[in-house]
């Protein structure tokens, strides 16, 4: 669409608008307000479906319904703004397409067919996936509701067929009719044509024939069983992933550690995943049920708590602006983490163990009896105008299931507060000297932790002097936990008036928790009272914004958003309801504003978010390494300077012959100094003595990104050579590195197939010609070099060899540019 809204690299308000009414032919297929519901949309559905998406089409608005979403979208300001955006994008169209359509097709041609894909009633499916060695072998199809339109599409398909060779093209007769099948590859066959009104495409050897089959059949089972469990009046969307089928496909190409993390975190049990959308009686409803076989584990079991109650909401004001209130046991939460990490990685739970440890230490306070036992399972966050504002006046109530242990451990937690403030007060007054009364010195000496008394309550207040915008404060009570943004909130919640009305008395609410099946979580929102904060800032940046869209080619006015009172009037609030049931987890959302399904965003999002995953996992090794690398070269500098020079790359007997690693020399200063003093550094690594202890390899030798196991490898070595830091059994100074520590090697991680056992007196020895030969393999585009300043650096497998050759020796001479050294 080359200079269209879609190819924009700004997300200006116009697209915020486009995304939000979904009008004009150009927004999200939401089907909304949707026209009556066709069955052969559900008809086309196969018994065995991998994912499957259907829309009711686009209505017209009726201004007359009762349904406040519809008067919206009828609201004769909104149509002008879609039938606006609709008119400036096929301009630009036609604008990016003058020379790339084919003859006899216009630009007015394909936004046409964009248009009908959009507003009129269609399905799509995969029903199987296989990875072959010829490519991807997918069965599926679309259908889709022409209407009055399908002599137009059949005309612009029949153009663009006229550019395709004509060997790829042939017609076919399927239960009497004329069909195109068009074939690239042997293995992938697509065949479409017309079924009367019903545009359908479909891909797979006889999946045409088994398409239309069905279509004068019923829906299949699963489909029907989702549409009872998840009912909406009038039908604009439905959306289904088997996501168990999807799983076993996948976890093949994605490899093990994608299959141990789905089990750490629960997911083996998730059979699909599903969602309806449309409209109610007040305006958009969308319902969505995460399927679950037996019982939750991992992090669904987080979902595994008893519902909300009216009385759980009390804390919530009736005039909140947006609230959240939902069940959360600290203590499983944290037992869960660490299930979950240690399964994931089983060497997380020391690093919980020493985070633990470091609390009690500086707190002195036990992370789960002190801070975890004390909270109980009932959150509540919110902010409402009557109580400090929007957004300043937010505020967390959680209930307590010990109230005088809490109160223990606040007055433990804040004596800590003040006693740092107090050390920090003296160190900076001793280091004011000249800057006393400076505007710095003014502000770092007010930090404060203030107890006010109020209402038989004493309120923490924390004052950071820096001039920031918030006073954080909390105050422990007979019953909750308060926390705010400002004092002076938790003093309106701890003297609310006899009168005061909760959010459980609100009329979109109430109805939510009655009965045993209530939410286990619900997030509310005054949409109107949001739109009043956001309306001004969106009119304000929508000038810049359509002079962005301008430049690109597509024209539209600064008028074009619709004034504030056609909008304001419809939207009621919004209202996420999440519910366990006994097919899994429901989450039911009720809203003014037409939206997508949260089942057509989640697999989109787990798509995108599962390769950034494990990016970020990867992420979080190569930083592990690197600090251990780091461990490493302080160790070394510090061997230097109670040596006064660097250790050997190993200690040798007195015919020459290497005995032990420097790794071992080094020990001291790695936190291993008891190991040290049982090696016998006169024996070599393989004496019957030293073999016993290279099982006791130091955590720091271990690289994270390692897959080599029970071997007591390590992938940390020194660059041996003639002119290297390391180049035998005499430790250099520092004075004789004449290249720059800063641009000498010291250390390298080297691949598994380098990795040698810790004790061993090998290390790295390149090869001149090829000297990155062994290094890559463990971090994707290069490798970690520690060097001779303590510093870490990653080099890029990009690097010239010149440039690195030169790195590896001490006194070269060579010149090095920078830029070719990544920090």
């Amino acid at each position: 669409m080359g200079s269209s809204v879609l190819g924009m690299g700004v997300f200006s308000p116009v697209h915020w608008l486009i995304l939000f009414f979904g009008v004009g032919g150009f927004g999200l297929p939401v089907g909304v307000p949707p026209l009556p519901e066709d069955p052969m949309m559900a008809n086309v559905a196969p018994a065995e479906c991998l994912a499957y998406l259907s829309s009711a089409g686009m209505a017209t608005p009726d201004a007359k319904s009762g349904n406040q979403t519809e008067q919206l979208l009828a609201e004769p300001e909104v149509r002008q703004m879609a039938a606006e955006i609709e008119r400036a994008i096929r301009a630009g169209l036609k604008q990016s397409a003058r020379r790339g359509l084919p003859p006899g097709v216009t630009s007015d041609d394909l936004a046409d067919v964009a248009k009908l894909l959009l507003t009129r009633p269609l399905a799509v499916y995969v029903s199987s996936f296989q990875m072959q060695r010829g490519g991807p072998a997918v069965r599926g199809g679309i259908a889709v509701d022409c209407g009055d339109d399908g002599a137009k599409v059949k005309t612009t398909i029949e153009q663009l067929l006229k550019v395709v060779p004509p060997q790829l093209v042939k017609e076919i007769d399927v239960s009497g009719e004329k069909w195109t099948s068009f074939k690239t590859n042997p293995d992938v066959g697509l065949v479409f044509g017309f079924h009367g009104k019903y545009f359908i495409a479909t891909v797979g050897e006889g999946e045409i024939e088994a398409l239309l089959k069905r279509a004068t059949g019923t829906p299949p089972a699963w489909l029907a069983k989702l549409r009872q469990d998840l009912p909406v009046e009038r039908l604009s969307t439905v959306t289904y992933f088997d996501l168990k089928a999807i799983e076993k496909l996948v976890l093949p190409m994605a490899g093990l550690d994608v299959a141990r993390v789905l089990k750490a975190l629960g997911l083996e049990n998730v059979t699909a995943l599903a969602s309806v959308t449309g409209l109610d009686q007040k305006g958009c409803l969308n319902k969505t049920l995460l399927s679950i076989d037996g019982e939750p584990s991992g992090i669904l079991a987080l979902t595994d708590v008893k519902p909300l109650t009216a009385a759980d909401l009390a804390p919530i004001p009736h005039d909140a602006t947006f609230a959240v209130a939902f069940r959360l046991n600290p203590e499983k939460v944290f037992d869960t983490i660490l299930d979950i990490s240690e399964k994931i990685e089983p060497r997380s739970k020391q690093d919980m163990d020493r985070s633990v440890a470091a609390i009690r230490s500086e707190l002195g306070l036990a992370l789960r009896d002190d801070i975890l036992k004390p909270l109980g399972d009932t959150w509540r966050l919110f902010d409402s105008p009557s109580e400090g504002g929007a957004f300043t006046g937010l505020t967390l109530v959680v209930s307590l299931n010990d109230p005088q242990r809490a109160a223990t451990t606040n007055a433990t937690l804040a004596k800590v507060i003040q006693t740092q403030l107090a050390e920090r007060e003296k160190r900076l007054r001793s280091q004011a000297g000249d800057y006393q009364g400076s505007m710095a010195w003014r502000y770092m000496s007010r930090e404060r932790l203030e107890v006010v008394k109020f209402g038989g309550h004493e309120i923490n207040a924390y004052n950071s002097g820096f001039g920031s915008p918030f006073a954080p404060a909390w105050c422990v009570t007979d019953k909750e936990l308060i926390v705010s943004l400002h004092p002076q909130s938790i003093k309106a919640y701890l003297s609310r008036p006899a009168d005061f009305q909760s959010l459980a008395q609100a009329p979109e609410v109430a109805p939510l928790l009655q009965g045993d099946a209530g939410p286990v979580k619900l997030l509310y929102g005054n949409s109107q009272r949001v739109f009043d904060v956001l309306y001004p800032m969106l009119l304000s940046t929508l000038p810049h914004a359509i002079w962005e869209l301008q430049r690109s080619g597509i024209a539209l006015s600064p008028a074009l958003l619709p004034s504030a009172r056609a909008i304001r009037s419809h939207l009621a609030p919004t209202v996420i309801a999440v519910r366990r049931t006994k097919a899994g987890i429901e989450i039911v959302e009720q809203r003014s504003i037409p939206g997508p399904s949260l089942g057509a965003a989640v697999p989109i999002g787990a798509a995108v978010m599962l390769p950034a995953i494990q990016s970020s996992r990867a992420a979080a090794r190569r930083v592990q390494s690197i600090n251990q690398l780091k461990q490493i070269g302080l160790a070394m500098h510090n061997y230097g300077t109670a040596n006064r020079k660097l250790p050997p790359a190993y200690t040798a007997d007195k015919e020459g012959k290497p005995l032990l690693s420097w790794r071992v020399m080094i020990l001291p200063y790695v936190e291993g100094g008891d190991l040290y003093k049982q090696f016998h550094l006169d024996e070599p690594w393989d004496s019957e003595h030293n073999k016993k202890l290279i099982s006791r390899m130091p955590a720091a030798y271990k690289s994270p990104t390692s897959t080599v196991s029970g071997q007591w490898k390590t992938n940390y070595l020194t660059v041996r050579g003639k002119h290297t830091i390391f180049s035998g059994e005499d430790g250099a100074t520092f004075a004789s590195v004449h290249d720059g520590l800063s641009y000498t090697i010291m250390t390298v991680e080297v691949s598994d197939a380098k990795a040698v056992i810790w004790t061993k007196p090998d290390d790295f020895e390149y090869g001149e010609e090829n000297p990155l030969k062994g290094l890559v393999g463990l971090q994707p585009g290069g490798f970690i070099a520690g060097m001779g300043d303590g510093s870490v650096r990653f080099i890029r497998s990009s690097i010239n060899p010149k440039t690195l050759n030169a790195l590896f020796t001490r006194d070269g001479g060579e010149f090095i540019d920078p830029s070719e050294i990544d920090r």
